[in-house]
């Protein structure tokens, strides 16, 4: 099961994906 949200956390998003701001990303 892919789903089209947890391709976007597999693929090197950039920091300034507000996917990938995360506070564990500071």
């Amino acid at each position: 099961m892919i789903n089209p949200e947890a391709d976007l956390v597999f693929k090197p998003l950039p920091q300034d994906d507000p996917r990938r701001r995360q506070p564990d990303i500071t």
